[in-house]
């Protein structure tokens, strides 16, 4: 069968799949919102593709799919987590598992506390000047124009730009995290941590209040 289109939902129909089919076809991504809806075509919220792999090992232990998700999306999850778990020296990975692949231009801004705190800041990284996030989503940069917005973990931004993903955490001068609960205690001298998706590359950033 073709695991992007077989139907029913649940985790408790799984064995059908074994006692019905012998081959998957595993050609297309399985794309889920964190609600449960397809998002067939587009990156999911959840989303278990073998493209997102090409240049490294997923990771152990894959977040679990939503509960109305077909049987295909749990078999498939629960295959990969057991080769994880089973082959010996499994290599250690710097990408992500299955959620935070969908990543366009303002997502999540309107809804995050934090996103919308950080609408029209200006930032260094790694020193040099200077990151802006614009209100749409547009992402300006020494390098060029990049895509930021809010991710499905509360109070994570993300910033891409030239070819790389970047999950960006913001924190307080006494370097306490700040997320979307507590974004009142973002104040002009907060810093943000980006870590790059796939090698786990750290960058620093520091607000511009000039």
């Amino acid at each position: 069968f073709e695991g992007s289109g077989y139907g029913g939902s649940g985790s408790s129909g799984t064995s059908t799949l074994e006692s019905n089919f012998y081959m998957f076809h595993y050609t297309y991504g399985i794309e889920y919102s964190l609600s449960g809806h397809s998002q067939m075509g587009s990156i999911g919220e959840w989303s278990l593709d073998k493209r997102h792999y090409g240049a490294s090992y997923p990771p152990k232990n894959l977040q679990r799919p939503p509960q109305a998700a077909s049987q295909a999306a749990w078999w498939l999850y629960a295959a990969w987590n057991e080769a994880s778990a089973r082959i010996p020296n499994w290599p250690q990975t710097g990408a992500m598992g299955t959620v935070g692949w969908r990543r366009e231009r303002g997502d999540g801004i309107g809804k995050s506390p934090l996103a919308l705190i950080v609408i029209g800041s200006r930032w260094t990284w790694a020193g040099i000047k200077e990151l802006t996030f614009d209100a749409k989503g547009r992402l300006k940069t020494p390098w060029g124009e990049g895509v930021w917005g809010a991710l499905a973990e509360p109070g994570c931004l993300f910033a891409d730009f030239s070819g790389a993903l970047h999950n960006v955490h913001f924190y307080t001068i006494s370097s306490k995290r700040i997320s979307d609960e507590n974004a009142s205690t973002f104040t002009r001298d907060a810093t943000f941590i980006a870590t790059r998706v796939g090698d786990n590359a750290i960058v620093e950033g520091k607000q511009l209040t000039d």
